[in-house]
Protein backbone atom coordinates (compact mmCIF):
# COMPACT_ATOMS: atom_id res chain seq x y z
CA UNK A 1 0.00 0.00 0.00
CA UNK A 2 1.36 3.89 -0.93
CA UNK A 3 1.34 5.84 1.14
CA UNK A 4 -0.17 9.38 0.91
CA UNK A 5 2.64 12.33 0.17
CA UNK A 6 0.80 14.82 2.55
CA UNK A 7 -2.75 14.39 4.05
CA UNK A 8 -5.25 17.64 4.50
CA UNK A 9 -7.87 17.76 6.88
CA UNK A 10 -10.36 20.18 5.78
CA UNK A 11 -12.36 21.38 8.59
CA UNK A 12 -12.59 24.86 8.13
CA UNK A 13 -12.97 27.50 5.38
CA UNK A 14 -9.75 28.95 5.78
CA UNK A 15 -7.98 25.55 5.18
CA UNK A 16 -9.63 24.82 2.14
CA UNK A 17 -9.05 28.25 0.35
CA UNK A 18 -5.54 27.23 1.45
CA UNK A 19 -5.49 23.82 0.15
CA UNK A 20 -7.19 25.31 -3.04
CA UNK A 21 -4.17 27.66 -3.42
CA UNK A 22 -1.57 25.11 -2.89
CA UNK A 23 -2.81 22.95 -5.41
CA UNK A 24 -3.85 25.31 -8.16
CA UNK A 25 -6.28 25.12 -10.83
CA UNK A 26 -8.42 26.49 -7.93
CA UNK A 27 -11.99 27.28 -10.25
CA UNK A 28 -13.09 23.49 -10.54
CA UNK A 29 -11.25 22.18 -7.85
CA UNK A 30 -13.08 24.54 -5.81
CA UNK A 31 -16.44 23.60 -6.69
CA UNK A 32 -15.94 20.17 -6.14
CA UNK A 33 -14.50 20.38 -2.90
CA UNK A 34 -16.69 22.95 -1.50
CA UNK A 35 -19.78 20.73 -2.42
CA UNK A 36 -18.16 17.84 0.07
CA UNK A 37 -17.78 21.06 2.87
CA UNK A 38 -21.16 21.65 2.99
CA UNK A 39 -22.46 17.90 3.21
CA UNK A 40 -19.66 16.35 5.57
CA UNK A 41 -18.65 17.40 9.08
CA UNK A 42 -14.65 17.47 7.61
CA UNK A 43 -13.23 16.21 4.41
CA UNK A 44 -9.79 14.32 4.14
CA UNK A 45 -7.46 15.14 1.19
CA UNK A 46 -4.62 12.42 0.53
CA UNK A 47 -2.16 14.01 -2.08
CA UNK A 48 0.13 10.81 -3.80
CA UNK A 49 2.76 13.39 -5.96
CA UNK A 50 4.74 11.70 -8.75
CA UNK A 51 1.70 9.57 -9.57
CA UNK A 52 2.30 8.06 -13.40
CA UNK A 53 0.69 10.14 -16.18
CA UNK A 54 -0.51 8.02 -18.71
CA UNK A 55 -1.12 10.47 -21.36
CA UNK A 56 1.79 10.71 -22.97
CA UNK A 57 2.70 10.38 -27.12
CA UNK A 58 3.05 7.17 -29.01
CA UNK A 59 6.48 9.33 -30.17
CA UNK A 60 7.17 9.74 -26.48
CA UNK A 61 6.68 6.54 -25.81
CA UNK A 62 8.32 5.25 -28.97
CA UNK A 63 11.99 7.26 -27.72
CA UNK A 64 11.63 5.38 -24.49
CA UNK A 65 10.91 8.85 -22.78
CA UNK A 66 10.00 8.42 -19.06
CA UNK A 67 6.41 9.25 -18.75
CA UNK A 68 5.28 12.60 -17.34
CA UNK A 69 3.85 12.62 -13.51
CA UNK A 70 0.70 14.02 -11.98
CA UNK A 71 -0.11 14.63 -8.48
CA UNK A 72 -3.40 12.32 -7.61
CA UNK A 73 -6.01 13.37 -5.17
CA UNK A 74 -8.33 10.85 -3.14
CA UNK A 75 -11.12 12.72 -1.25
CA UNK A 76 -13.28 10.66 2.19
CA UNK A 77 -16.05 12.50 3.82
CA UNK A 78 -16.89 12.29 7.46
CA UNK A 79 -19.73 12.49 9.06
CA UNK A 80 -19.24 11.44 12.99
CA UNK A 81 -17.53 7.97 12.92
CA UNK A 82 -18.57 7.15 8.84
CA UNK A 83 -15.78 7.66 6.11
CA UNK A 84 -17.18 7.44 2.79
CA UNK A 85 -14.73 7.29 0.04
CA UNK A 86 -16.05 10.76 -2.25
CA UNK A 87 -13.29 11.34 -5.40
CA UNK A 88 -10.26 10.72 -7.06
CA UNK A 89 -8.38 13.17 -8.86
CA UNK A 90 -5.86 13.79 -10.91
CA UNK A 91 -4.17 16.73 -11.23
CA UNK A 92 -1.56 17.46 -14.45
CA UNK A 93 1.82 18.47 -13.85
CA UNK A 94 1.92 22.42 -13.65
CA UNK A 95 2.94 23.82 -16.95
CA UNK A 96 4.01 27.36 -16.47
CA UNK A 97 2.73 29.96 -16.21
CA UNK A 98 -0.62 27.81 -16.57
CA UNK A 99 -1.88 25.84 -13.23
CA UNK A 100 -2.07 22.28 -13.18
CA UNK A 101 -5.01 20.73 -14.45
CA UNK A 102 -7.57 18.15 -14.04
CA UNK A 103 -6.99 15.06 -15.46
CA UNK A 104 -9.76 12.24 -14.82
CA UNK A 105 -11.80 13.20 -12.11
CA UNK A 106 -14.12 10.28 -11.05
CA UNK A 107 -16.25 12.37 -7.94
CA UNK A 108 -19.48 10.71 -6.39
CA UNK A 109 -21.83 13.62 -5.79
CA UNK A 110 -24.76 11.51 -4.45
CA UNK A 111 -24.91 13.21 -0.87
CA UNK A 112 -23.52 16.83 -1.69
CA UNK A 113 -25.79 17.57 -3.74
CA UNK A 114 -29.68 18.21 -2.85
CA UNK A 115 -31.52 14.48 -3.77
CA UNK A 116 -34.62 16.23 -3.84
CA UNK A 117 -33.31 19.88 -6.49
CA UNK A 118 -30.60 17.33 -8.40
CA UNK A 119 -31.35 14.33 -10.95
CA UNK A 120 -27.92 12.87 -12.53
CA UNK A 121 -29.25 11.32 -15.68
CA UNK A 122 -26.26 10.17 -17.04
CA UNK A 123 -24.18 8.77 -14.33
CA UNK A 124 -22.33 6.03 -14.35
CA UNK A 125 -20.49 2.95 -11.79
CA UNK A 126 -17.22 4.75 -12.46
CA UNK A 127 -14.31 1.86 -11.10
CA UNK A 128 -11.92 3.84 -8.97
CA UNK A 129 -8.65 2.61 -7.31
CA UNK A 130 -8.30 3.74 -3.65
CA UNK A 131 -4.89 3.36 -2.90
CA UNK A 132 -5.51 4.81 0.70
CA UNK A 133 -7.18 2.08 2.58
CA UNK A 134 -5.80 -0.52 4.19
CA UNK A 135 -4.37 -3.68 1.51
CA UNK A 136 -7.39 -6.30 2.11
CA UNK A 137 -10.09 -2.81 1.14
CA UNK A 138 -7.90 -1.08 -1.75
CA UNK A 139 -9.16 -3.34 -4.63
CA UNK A 140 -10.90 -0.56 -7.11
CA UNK A 141 -14.34 0.51 -6.15
CA UNK A 142 -17.65 1.32 -7.86
CA UNK A 143 -18.72 5.02 -7.47
CA UNK A 144 -21.91 6.52 -9.25
CA UNK A 145 -20.79 9.86 -11.27
CA UNK A 146 -20.19 10.91 -14.44
CA UNK A 147 -16.24 11.67 -15.14
CA UNK A 148 -14.79 15.08 -15.63
CA UNK A 149 -12.27 15.75 -17.78
CA UNK A 150 -9.87 19.23 -18.45
CA UNK A 151 -8.39 20.63 -21.45
CA UNK A 152 -4.07 20.33 -21.26
CA UNK A 153 -3.86 23.93 -20.00
CA UNK A 154 -6.00 26.84 -19.90
CA UNK A 155 -5.11 28.63 -23.39
CA UNK A 156 -4.96 24.94 -25.63
CA UNK A 157 -8.19 25.36 -27.31
CA UNK A 158 -8.69 21.76 -26.40
CA UNK A 159 -12.08 22.03 -24.61
CA UNK A 160 -13.65 19.83 -27.45
CA UNK A 161 -11.33 17.21 -26.70
CA UNK A 162 -12.35 17.37 -23.02
CA UNK A 163 -16.05 17.40 -23.91
CA UNK A 164 -15.49 14.29 -26.51
CA UNK A 165 -12.88 12.41 -23.64
CA UNK A 166 -16.10 12.49 -21.17
CA UNK A 167 -18.28 10.73 -23.23
CA UNK A 168 -15.60 8.21 -24.22
CA UNK A 169 -15.22 7.62 -20.45
CA UNK A 170 -18.93 7.77 -19.80
CA UNK A 171 -18.91 4.99 -22.81
CA UNK A 172 -16.16 2.91 -21.40
CA UNK A 173 -17.82 2.36 -17.93
CA UNK A 174 -21.69 2.20 -18.57
CA UNK A 175 -24.24 -0.42 -19.29
CA UNK A 176 -26.84 2.24 -21.10
CA UNK A 177 -28.53 0.05 -23.84
CA UNK A 178 -26.98 2.36 -26.88
CA UNK A 179 -23.50 1.31 -26.00
CA UNK A 180 -24.96 -2.49 -26.67
CA UNK A 181 -21.99 -3.89 -28.61
CA UNK A 182 -19.54 -0.98 -28.75
CA UNK A 183 -15.79 -0.94 -27.92
CA UNK A 184 -15.02 -0.26 -24.36
CA UNK A 185 -11.46 1.51 -24.98
CA UNK A 186 -9.55 4.60 -23.43
CA UNK A 187 -9.87 7.58 -25.02
CA UNK A 188 -7.08 9.94 -24.80
CA UNK A 189 -6.70 13.23 -25.80
CA UNK A 190 -3.57 12.01 -28.27
CA UNK A 191 -5.99 8.94 -29.28
CA UNK A 192 -8.61 11.63 -30.37
CA UNK A 193 -6.30 13.27 -32.58
CA UNK A 194 -4.85 9.91 -34.15
CA UNK A 195 -8.31 8.96 -34.91
CA UNK A 196 -8.87 11.81 -36.75
CA UNK A 197 -5.88 11.57 -38.74
CA UNK A 198 -4.45 15.09 -36.65
CA UNK A 199 -1.04 15.42 -34.95
CA UNK A 200 -1.21 15.90 -31.57
CA UNK A 201 -2.15 18.12 -29.91
CA UNK A 202 -4.34 19.79 -32.29
CA UNK A 203 -5.54 23.43 -31.09
CA UNK A 204 -9.07 22.29 -30.84
CA UNK A 205 -11.78 20.53 -33.11
CA UNK A 206 -14.44 21.64 -34.94
CA UNK A 207 -18.35 20.52 -35.11
CA UNK A 208 -17.66 18.33 -37.57
CA UNK A 209 -14.73 16.89 -35.85
CA UNK A 210 -16.34 16.46 -32.55
CA UNK A 211 -19.05 14.13 -34.43
CA UNK A 212 -16.62 12.28 -36.47
CA UNK A 213 -14.69 11.59 -33.40
CA UNK A 214 -18.06 10.08 -31.15
CA UNK A 215 -19.07 8.05 -34.26
CA UNK A 216 -15.30 6.39 -34.18
CA UNK A 217 -16.37 5.43 -30.51
CA UNK A 218 -19.15 3.51 -32.37
CA UNK A 219 -22.04 5.77 -31.89
CA UNK A 220 -24.46 7.22 -34.68
CA UNK A 221 -24.47 11.20 -34.01
CA UNK A 222 -27.69 13.29 -33.96
CA UNK A 223 -26.63 16.78 -35.08
CA UNK A 224 -29.08 19.27 -34.07
CA UNK A 225 -27.78 22.73 -36.36
CA UNK A 226 -28.92 25.75 -34.96
CA UNK A 227 -26.55 27.79 -37.22
CA UNK A 228 -28.23 26.70 -39.79
CA UNK A 229 -32.10 27.10 -38.75
CA UNK A 230 -31.78 29.40 -35.59
CA UNK A 231 -35.79 29.15 -34.89
CA UNK A 232 -36.62 25.64 -35.24
CA UNK A 233 -40.05 23.86 -34.45
CA UNK A 234 -39.09 22.02 -31.51
CA UNK A 235 -37.22 24.10 -29.02
CA UNK A 236 -33.58 23.31 -28.08
CA UNK A 237 -34.41 22.27 -24.23
CA UNK A 238 -36.75 19.68 -25.01
CA UNK A 239 -34.20 17.87 -27.29
CA UNK A 240 -31.73 18.26 -24.58
CA UNK A 241 -34.27 17.30 -22.34
CA UNK A 242 -35.46 14.40 -23.68
CA UNK A 243 -31.57 12.43 -24.21
CA UNK A 244 -30.49 13.42 -21.19
CA UNK A 245 -33.72 12.14 -18.80
CA UNK A 246 -32.83 8.86 -20.94
CA UNK A 247 -29.41 8.63 -19.53
CA UNK A 248 -28.04 9.66 -22.57
CA UNK A 249 -25.11 12.81 -21.95
CA UNK A 250 -25.49 15.60 -24.81
CA UNK A 251 -22.94 18.44 -25.90
CA UNK A 252 -24.12 21.70 -26.06
CA UNK A 253 -21.71 23.83 -28.59
CA UNK A 254 -22.23 27.54 -28.40
CA UNK A 255 -20.27 30.46 -29.72
CA UNK A 256 -18.39 33.13 -27.31
CA UNK A 257 -18.63 36.50 -27.99
CA UNK A 258 -15.28 38.13 -28.99
CA UNK A 259 -13.59 40.75 -26.77
CA UNK A 260 -12.69 42.91 -29.92
CA UNK A 261 -15.43 43.43 -33.06
CA UNK A 262 -12.61 42.19 -35.86
CA UNK A 263 -12.01 39.26 -34.01
CA UNK A 264 -13.90 35.86 -35.06
CA UNK A 265 -16.27 33.89 -32.87
CA UNK A 266 -14.73 31.13 -31.06
CA UNK A 267 -16.80 28.36 -29.76
CA UNK A 268 -16.99 26.65 -26.88
CA UNK A 269 -18.54 23.45 -25.41
CA UNK A 270 -20.50 21.78 -22.39
CA UNK A 271 -21.61 18.43 -21.35
CA UNK A 272 -25.20 18.09 -20.03
CA UNK A 273 -25.38 14.79 -17.65
CA UNK A 274 -28.47 15.86 -15.55
CA UNK A 275 -31.11 18.39 -14.19
CA UNK A 276 -32.86 20.45 -11.32
CA UNK A 277 -36.44 20.39 -10.30
CA UNK A 278 -37.89 23.21 -8.65
CA UNK A 279 -41.49 21.52 -7.46
CA UNK A 280 -42.59 25.46 -6.19
CA UNK A 281 -42.21 26.86 -9.66
CA UNK A 282 -44.65 29.73 -10.37
CA UNK A 283 -43.75 30.03 -14.25
CA UNK A 284 -45.21 27.23 -16.10
CA UNK A 285 -49.06 27.70 -15.48
CA UNK A 286 -48.54 31.39 -15.44
CA UNK A 287 -47.00 31.86 -18.19
CA UNK A 288 -50.10 30.76 -20.48
CA UNK A 289 -52.19 32.91 -18.16
CA UNK A 290 -50.85 36.16 -18.38
CA UNK A 291 -49.91 35.40 -21.69
CA UNK A 292 -52.36 33.26 -23.52
CA UNK A 293 -51.95 34.79 -26.83
CA UNK A 294 -48.87 33.86 -27.46
CA UNK A 295 -49.52 30.10 -27.70
CA UNK A 296 -52.53 30.17 -29.55
CA UNK A 297 -50.91 28.61 -32.40
CA UNK A 298 -48.62 26.40 -29.91
CA UNK A 299 -49.21 22.55 -29.14
CA UNK A 300 -51.35 21.88 -26.47
CA UNK A 301 -49.36 20.67 -23.61
CA UNK A 302 -46.69 21.99 -20.87
CA UNK A 303 -43.34 21.42 -20.89
CA UNK A 304 -41.55 19.48 -18.53
CA UNK A 305 -38.34 21.43 -18.72
CA UNK A 306 -40.38 24.59 -16.97
CA UNK A 307 -39.57 23.21 -13.81
CA UNK A 308 -35.71 22.37 -14.39
CA UNK A 309 -33.02 23.78 -15.36
CA UNK A 310 -29.73 21.74 -16.60
CA UNK A 311 -26.60 20.30 -14.89
CA UNK A 312 -23.39 20.57 -17.02
CA UNK A 313 -19.91 19.82 -17.04
CA UNK A 314 -17.56 22.79 -17.70
CA UNK A 315 -14.04 21.71 -18.17
CA UNK A 316 -13.41 25.85 -17.15
CA UNK A 317 -15.32 26.02 -14.23
CA UNK A 318 -15.90 22.70 -12.68
CA UNK A 319 -17.76 19.68 -12.38
CA UNK A 320 -21.87 19.41 -11.18
CA UNK A 321 -22.64 23.17 -12.49
CA UNK A 322 -26.18 24.69 -13.44
CA UNK A 323 -27.28 25.77 -16.57
CA UNK A 324 -30.27 27.82 -16.84
CA UNK A 325 -32.52 26.41 -19.73
CA UNK A 326 -33.11 29.83 -20.88
CA UNK A 327 -29.59 29.87 -22.07
CA UNK A 328 -30.71 27.25 -25.17
CA UNK A 329 -31.70 30.40 -27.59
CA UNK A 330 -30.59 30.32 -30.58
CA UNK A 331 -30.08 33.40 -32.89
CA UNK A 332 -28.63 36.75 -32.07
CA UNK A 333 -29.86 39.26 -29.09
CA UNK A 334 -30.18 42.70 -28.98
CA UNK A 335 -26.71 44.57 -29.27
CA UNK A 336 -25.78 46.51 -26.25
CA UNK A 337 -23.96 50.20 -26.07
CA UNK A 338 -20.44 49.38 -24.77
CA UNK A 339 -19.65 53.37 -22.99
CA UNK A 340 -16.03 52.54 -23.34
CA UNK A 341 -15.19 52.44 -26.61
CA UNK A 342 -18.44 53.29 -28.14
CA UNK A 343 -18.59 50.31 -30.24
CA UNK A 344 -21.83 48.47 -30.59
CA UNK A 345 -21.09 44.37 -29.12
CA UNK A 346 -23.65 41.79 -28.87
CA UNK A 347 -24.90 41.01 -25.37
CA UNK A 348 -22.52 38.72 -23.71
CA UNK A 349 -24.35 37.01 -21.45
CA UNK A 350 -26.54 35.49 -23.95
CA UNK A 351 -24.50 33.38 -25.92
CA UNK A 352 -25.58 32.14 -29.36
CA UNK A 353 -26.55 28.42 -29.52
CA UNK A 354 -24.68 26.40 -32.27
CA UNK A 355 -25.42 22.89 -32.18
CA UNK A 356 -26.33 20.08 -29.89
CA UNK A 357 -24.24 16.82 -30.58
CA UNK A 358 -25.93 13.85 -29.13
CA UNK A 359 -24.37 10.19 -29.07
CA UNK A 360 -27.01 7.32 -29.77
CA UNK A 361 -27.94 4.35 -32.13
CA UNK A 362 -28.48 4.60 -36.11
CA UNK A 363 -32.47 3.50 -36.88
CA UNK A 364 -33.52 4.73 -33.85
CA UNK A 365 -36.64 7.60 -33.58
CA UNK A 366 -35.50 11.10 -32.57
CA UNK A 367 -37.28 12.13 -29.13
CA UNK A 368 -39.43 14.29 -31.12
CA UNK A 369 -40.83 12.81 -32.92
CA UNK A 370 -41.52 9.94 -30.66
CA UNK A 371 -43.35 12.86 -28.42
CA UNK A 372 -45.26 14.70 -31.53
CA UNK A 373 -46.34 10.58 -32.24
CA UNK A 374 -47.52 10.41 -28.31
CA UNK A 375 -49.20 13.79 -28.53
CA UNK A 376 -50.64 13.01 -31.86
CA UNK A 377 -52.12 10.13 -30.13
CA UNK A 378 -53.27 11.85 -27.43
CA UNK A 379 -55.95 13.86 -29.69
CA UNK A 380 -56.54 11.59 -32.06
CA UNK A 381 -60.36 11.76 -32.99
CA UNK A 382 -60.98 7.80 -33.25
CA UNK A 383 -58.94 7.30 -29.93
CA UNK A 384 -61.12 9.95 -28.23
CA UNK A 385 -63.85 8.24 -29.24
CA UNK A 386 -63.02 4.93 -28.13
CA UNK A 387 -61.86 6.62 -24.60
CA UNK A 388 -65.29 8.46 -24.04
CA UNK A 389 -67.30 5.13 -25.11
CA UNK A 390 -65.19 3.20 -22.53
CA UNK A 391 -66.01 5.76 -19.52
CA UNK A 392 -69.66 5.53 -20.57
CA UNK A 393 -69.71 2.12 -20.73
CA UNK A 394 -68.00 1.14 -17.47
CA UNK A 395 -69.45 4.24 -15.50
CA UNK A 396 -66.16 4.92 -14.22
CA UNK A 397 -66.70 7.57 -11.66
CA UNK A 398 -63.69 8.55 -10.41
CA UNK A 399 -61.94 12.17 -10.67
CA UNK A 400 -59.45 11.47 -12.77
CA UNK A 401 -60.60 11.04 -15.94
CA UNK A 402 -62.61 14.10 -16.16
CA UNK A 403 -59.44 15.56 -14.39
CA UNK A 404 -57.20 14.22 -17.43
CA UNK A 405 -60.10 15.02 -20.32
CA UNK A 406 -59.97 19.04 -18.83
CA UNK A 407 -55.91 19.28 -18.71
CA UNK A 408 -55.90 17.74 -22.24
CA UNK A 409 -58.31 19.59 -23.55
CA UNK A 410 -57.54 23.18 -22.00
CA UNK A 411 -54.04 22.66 -23.05
CA UNK A 412 -52.61 22.01 -19.40
CA UNK A 413 -50.64 18.59 -19.71
CA UNK A 414 -47.69 17.96 -18.91
CA UNK A 415 -45.82 15.65 -21.53
CA UNK A 416 -42.34 13.69 -20.62
CA UNK A 417 -40.65 11.47 -22.89
CA UNK A 418 -37.86 9.81 -22.36
CA UNK A 419 -36.34 6.54 -23.87
CA UNK A 420 -35.98 3.26 -21.90
CA UNK A 421 -35.07 -0.41 -22.23
CA UNK A 422 -37.59 -3.57 -22.09
CA UNK A 423 -36.18 -4.16 -18.71
CA UNK A 424 -36.30 -0.63 -17.49
CA UNK A 425 -39.95 -0.32 -18.41
CA UNK A 426 -40.53 -3.54 -16.21
CA UNK A 427 -39.10 -1.89 -13.34
CA UNK A 428 -41.60 1.01 -13.94
CA UNK A 429 -44.22 -1.30 -14.31
CA UNK A 430 -43.66 -2.94 -11.00
CA UNK A 431 -43.22 0.75 -9.09
CA UNK A 432 -46.56 2.21 -10.27
CA UNK A 433 -47.39 1.02 -13.96
CA UNK A 434 -50.90 -0.19 -14.56
CA UNK A 435 -51.11 -4.09 -14.17
CA UNK A 436 -51.92 -5.36 -17.44
CA UNK A 437 -48.42 -3.09 -18.66
CA UNK A 438 -46.58 -5.27 -16.01
CA UNK A 439 -47.91 -8.24 -17.93
CA UNK A 440 -47.17 -7.46 -21.25
CA UNK A 441 -43.59 -6.00 -20.46
CA UNK A 442 -43.34 -9.98 -18.92
CA UNK A 443 -43.92 -11.43 -22.21
CA UNK A 444 -46.99 -13.57 -20.88
CA UNK A 445 -49.42 -13.35 -23.26
CA UNK A 446 -49.23 -14.84 -27.29
CA UNK A 447 -52.05 -11.97 -28.27
CA UNK A 448 -50.31 -8.74 -27.80
CA UNK A 449 -47.14 -7.72 -30.33
CA UNK A 450 -43.94 -8.56 -28.63
CA UNK A 451 -42.50 -4.95 -27.07
CA UNK A 452 -38.77 -4.38 -28.29
CA UNK A 453 -35.93 -3.42 -27.01
CA UNK A 454 -35.61 -0.14 -26.78
CA UNK A 455 -38.85 1.75 -26.71
CA UNK A 456 -40.02 5.32 -26.13
CA UNK A 457 -42.28 6.17 -23.28
CA UNK A 458 -44.27 9.44 -22.63
CA UNK A 459 -46.16 10.69 -19.10
CA UNK A 460 -49.00 12.56 -19.25
CA UNK A 461 -49.95 14.18 -15.63
CA UNK A 462 -51.28 17.54 -14.51
CA UNK A 463 -49.04 20.32 -12.99
CA UNK A 464 -50.01 19.61 -9.49
CA UNK A 465 -48.76 15.67 -9.78
CA UNK A 466 -45.63 16.60 -11.51
CA UNK A 467 -44.52 19.23 -9.21
CA UNK A 468 -45.95 16.62 -6.16
CA UNK A 469 -43.89 14.00 -8.14
CA UNK A 470 -46.81 12.03 -7.57
CA UNK A 471 -48.73 9.70 -10.22
CA UNK A 472 -49.44 10.21 -13.83
CA UNK A 473 -52.42 10.27 -15.82
CA UNK A 474 -51.51 8.14 -18.42
CA UNK A 475 -48.50 7.30 -20.79
CA UNK A 476 -47.71 6.28 -24.43
CA UNK A 477 -45.21 3.62 -25.60
CA UNK A 478 -43.99 4.33 -28.73
CA UNK A 479 -41.74 1.47 -30.68
CA UNK A 480 -38.15 3.45 -30.91
CA UNK A 481 -37.37 1.21 -34.26
CA UNK A 482 -40.50 1.97 -36.05
CA UNK A 483 -39.67 3.01 -39.55
CA UNK A 484 -41.85 6.21 -39.48
CA UNK A 485 -40.70 9.56 -41.38
CA UNK A 486 -43.62 12.38 -39.07
CA UNK A 487 -46.44 11.76 -36.68
CA UNK A 488 -49.21 11.63 -39.33
CA UNK A 489 -48.14 7.68 -38.78
CA UNK A 490 -48.28 7.25 -35.78
CA UNK A 491 -50.15 3.55 -35.53
CA UNK A 492 -47.13 2.57 -37.31
CA UNK A 493 -45.12 2.92 -33.98
CA UNK A 494 -47.47 2.96 -31.73
CA UNK A 495 -47.29 0.42 -28.82
CA UNK A 496 -49.52 1.01 -26.12
CA UNK A 497 -51.92 3.66 -24.58
CA UNK A 498 -52.79 4.02 -21.44
CA UNK A 499 -55.72 6.69 -19.86
CA UNK A 500 -57.01 7.58 -16.59
CA UNK A 501 -59.82 5.50 -15.55
CA UNK A 502 -58.20 2.16 -16.60
CA UNK A 503 -58.43 2.81 -19.95
CA UNK A 504 -55.69 0.24 -22.21
CA UNK A 505 -55.59 0.22 -25.64
CA UNK A 506 -52.83 -1.89 -27.68
CA UNK A 507 -51.72 -2.42 -31.19
CA UNK A 508 -52.19 -5.92 -32.62
CA UNK A 509 -49.03 -8.58 -33.42
CA UNK A 510 -49.34 -7.59 -36.71
CA UNK A 511 -50.27 -3.58 -36.69
CA UNK A 512 -53.72 -3.79 -38.70
CA UNK A 513 -55.63 -3.18 -35.37
CA UNK A 514 -55.71 -2.07 -32.08
CA UNK A 515 -57.11 -4.03 -28.93
CA UNK A 516 -58.62 -2.32 -26.06
CA UNK A 517 -58.77 -4.43 -22.19
CA UNK A 518 -61.96 -4.30 -20.15
CA UNK A 519 -60.75 -4.03 -16.58
CA UNK A 520 -63.44 -6.13 -15.39
CA UNK A 521 -62.38 -9.24 -17.70
CA UNK A 522 -60.52 -12.11 -15.38
CA UNK A 523 -56.72 -11.22 -16.09
CA UNK A 524 -55.41 -15.15 -16.90
CA UNK A 525 -52.46 -16.37 -19.53
CA UNK A 526 -55.49 -16.48 -22.56
CA UNK A 527 -56.83 -12.59 -22.39
CA UNK A 528 -60.12 -11.59 -23.72
CA UNK A 529 -60.28 -8.86 -25.89
CA UNK A 530 -62.75 -6.60 -28.08
CA UNK A 531 -60.88 -5.79 -30.99
CA UNK A 532 -62.04 -2.48 -32.80
CA UNK A 533 -59.90 -1.42 -36.07
CA UNK A 534 -58.49 2.05 -36.27
CA UNK A 535 -57.22 3.29 -39.13
CA UNK A 536 -54.68 5.76 -39.48
CA UNK A 537 -55.68 9.47 -38.84
CA UNK A 538 -54.44 12.05 -41.87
Amino acid sequence: MRAPNQTHIIDTDSKLVQLLRELGNERPLRRLLYLYFQTYDHIEVQQFDRWPDREITEEERARRRPSRTATRLLVYGFKGSRRRSLASIMLRPRDEPYPPRLGDVYASVQEALDPERIFLKCSTRSQVQWLGRPRKKSRPSKIICFPFIQKHHEESWMCAHAAVRMIGEWLRQTDHPICKGLERRHWTFPAIDRALGKDFPHPGLTAAEMKNAIEGMGFHVLDYNYEENPRPNYPADSIVYSYMESGIPVLVLFGLRPKRQEDAMAGHVVAVIGHTFERHAWWPEAERRYYAKLFENQPGFLKSTAWMDFLIHDDNYGPYLVMPKDFLRAGSVPPTQDAANQNTLPHAASGQLWRILVPFREGLLRSQLAEAIAFQALHDPKIKLLYDDYLDKQKVKSFWPEEFQRRRDDGRIVMRTWLVSRMELLKICEKRGPQLLHWWCKGKSTNLPKIQDLVWITEFTSPDLFASGGGILGHVVVDAKAQVQSADDFPQALQYVHLAGGFHLWSSPDGSKWMSKQPQEELSPCLTWRTREVSPTR
